[in-house]
């Protein structure tokens, strides 16, 4: 199969892919967070196609996008007052909603269970597509599964070309990471993923009590890159001088080694190691933005090993910090 590149610009094409999706076909699209990898959610068959062609495990269920908030109705029942004023509040965004499904869902989209999440992406681009298709899309992220997430149309193609209809190119992603999830199913409802939607931000909407965080959020292994990698969290004068010590290990051992670090860290150590910023400590959203494309750069320059600097764990910390945890497989070096 060819995978057929169709620009955000061109009104046929982005046609074409609703059709191509409508149809049962394979299409990935950008969203704020990360490229979806699009499926009819109403299509088993094209569902299972996803699963394939991510090479997903079946047990791993996935989301509806809609184009508006009129359409949650149409997938879910028994949408909570909270749920309301979290929708109200924050769709479209980057977070997903779970909630009680219709029987209109197929089994396949959640596994069986009787929730479902939705989600409607801060994206012209995408809500234009899943409108001119009129039908809910299922859409993970556009990877291979166990490959960091894709941010831009070139990642998705590294991936997936020649396994699905087209990627639609609408360039790099603005917020870089995987949306919030938040399960609304139950009186006290519950972050079962952080994101740049934080607790903070839910909390300010239905009050503190009204959301928790899901106590353990390890989750399995989403984000690895090749090379094994390590997150080191501590002082950042202590971080650097750890830096400098693995630098000086890796060139005796002849090891190519890479690092993940702030625009500050990576200012003082040496110029002769290969290094990817993810952008000023202080600034969080940059930092989201660019962890996923920095972890995809040193799968493309073939390092041995990857050491990372933590952050705190604060606000959009937290859903930065649990992407990197994920990605190292935590293994975790406190100084």
């Amino acid at each position: 199969m060819k995978t057929k590149l169709i620009s955000s610009g061109d009104e046929e094409g982005l046609k074409l892919a609703a059709s191509l999706l409508k149809s049962g076909k394979l299409v990935a699209f950008p969203t704020e967070t990360v490229y979806g990898l699009g499926a009819n959610g109403f299509d088993s068959e094209a569902v299972a196609h996803v699963y394939c062609a991510k090479g997903r495990a079946l047990s791993n269920p996935l989301s509806l996008l809609l184009a508006d908030v009129s359409q949650i109705e149409k997938v879910v029942t028994d949408v909570s007052d909270k749920a309301k004023k979290l929708i109200k509040a924050f769709s479209p965004g980057p977070i997903t909603f779970v909630l009680k499904r219709k029987n209109i869902v197929p089994n396949i989209v959640t596994n069986g269970k009787d929730t479902v999440g939705v989600r409607i992406p801060d994206h012209e681009i995408a809500r234009k597509i899943i409108r001119l298709a009129d039908i809910p899309i299922a859409a993970p992220s556009a990877n291979t599964s166990g490959r960091p997430s894709p941010t831009s149309a070139v990642a998705v193609f590294d991936d997936l070309q020649g396994k699905i209809s087209a990627v639609v190119d609408g360039g790099d992603c603005a917020v870089g990471i995987d949306s919030t999830i938040i399960d609304c199913t139950q009186e006290v409802l519950t972050v079962l993923r952080p994101g740049v939607i934080t607790l903070e931000m839910l909390r300010q909407v239905v009050g503190a009590g009204s959301v928790q965080m899901k106590e353990d959020i390890i989750e399995e292994n989403h984000y690895a890159p090749s090379a094994p990698m390590f997150i080191l969290e501590g002082a950042p004068n202590k971080i650097e001088d750890e830096m400098k010590n693995y630098i000086r290990k890796a060139v005796d051992e002849k090891k190519r080694l890479g690092i993940i670090a702030s625009d500050e860290l990576i200012a003082g150590i040496s110029n002769d190691v290969l290094t990817y910023s993810y952008g000023n400590r202080g600034d969080m959203k940059a930092i989201a933005g660019n962890l996923y494309r920095a972890l995809r750069f040193f799968d493309d320059h073939k390092v041995d090993v990857i050491y990372a600097e933590g952050i705190d764990k604060m606000g959009i910390g937290l859903a930065i910090m649990n992407r990197m945890y994920k990605a190292s497989g935590y293994r975790i070096i406190t100084l």
